[in-house]
């Protein structure tokens, strides 16, 4: 994304280092204070006609609301956000991690106040931080698809099935809920589509073409080939330049190029976080 390398060559001084670290603080924070005194989440809830009497700390507060009650859920989403935040800052930097989390603050901002001049200051759905972490989710899912997380610390599953998992719920609640769900959760998610749709395009076609091209060059059954008639050469759009693995070698292998080494330098997800990064001199 050329805009966002302009920016980041720009603005990168300003960037936060360790934002979720913040984030999941401020949360665990209100969460306790919510437990004492339960009118304080009122107090730090979105609403566009209290800021605009002046409540301004509204504009960024709700991002610390929990959505649950319950200790154990709190402390499960409060590590596993914390683990998402920091891997999906330690692949792309602290200024790109920045700039998805605040798109998704500010479209989620930008849809409560639609929300509220089309429903005459009655907001329908409660403005949370919980569709905006979940494209961290999503973010994560996208960049360690084969990565290992234990559920509830036993249960093993990897990330790119939490993704299609979580993926698929948000979908039908955007279906079956009303429009002002529907009208949050799209702008909440924006800075996925912005970050990864491209990419996910690109796959897909990708993908296609592979099909394709094994459809054109598969061996014809109607007589038993000789060794050169069967023989099948596999050509590879892939390869990570660490172990120079290819999708040949391991058709389950993801590839990633990295944002932070000058060129197009490509890595399978074993080594996108552990190479040495290649840099001009």
């Amino acid at each position: 994304m050329k805009w966002l390398d302009r920016l980041e060559k720009k603005y990168h001084k300003y960037a936060i280092p360790n934002l979720i670290q913040y984030v999941v603080g401020g949360m665990a924070m209100v969460f306790i204070f919510g437990l004492i005194n339960p009118s304080i989440l009122d107090f730090l809830s979105f609403s566009p006609k209290l800021v605009m009497e002046g409540q301004i700390w509204r504009v960024f507060t709700f991002i610390f609301l929990p959505r649950t009650k319950s200790l154990l859920w709190i402390i499960f989403s409060l590590l596993f956000f914390l683990f998402a935040g920091r891997t999906i800052e330690q692949y792309w930097g602290a200024f790109r991690f920045n700039v998805y989390y605040l798109v998704g603050t500010l479209g989620t901002i930008v849809a409560g106040i639609i929300v509220e001049a089309l429903y005459g200051g009655m907001i329908a759905i409660p403005l949370t931080n919980y569709y905006l972490n979940m494209t961290m989710l999503f973010a994560l899912a996208a960049i360690i698809p084969n990565f290992e997380v234990r559920i509830y610390f036993i249960l093993p599953v990897k990330m790119k099935y939490i993704g299609y998992i979580f993926g698929g719920l948000l979908l039908w609640e955007f279906l079956s809920g009303p429009l002002p769900q529907k009208i949050i959760i799209f702008a909440s998610v924006l800075n996925f589509i912005l970050f990864f749709g491209p990419s996910l395009i690109n796959k897909s076609k990708q993908t296609y073409r592979k099909q394709q091209y094994r459809q054109a060059n598969k061996p014809t059954p109607k007589a038993k080939p000789t060794a050169k008639q069967g023989e099948v050469i596999q050509v590879a759009f892939h390869c990570c330049e660490v172990c120079n693995k290819t999708e040949v070698d391991d058709p389950s292998l993801e590839f990633r190029y990295c944002s932070k080494c000058e060129g197009r330098h490509e890595y399978c997800t074993e080594h996108i976080l552990s190479h040495t990064h290649i840099t001009e001199d």
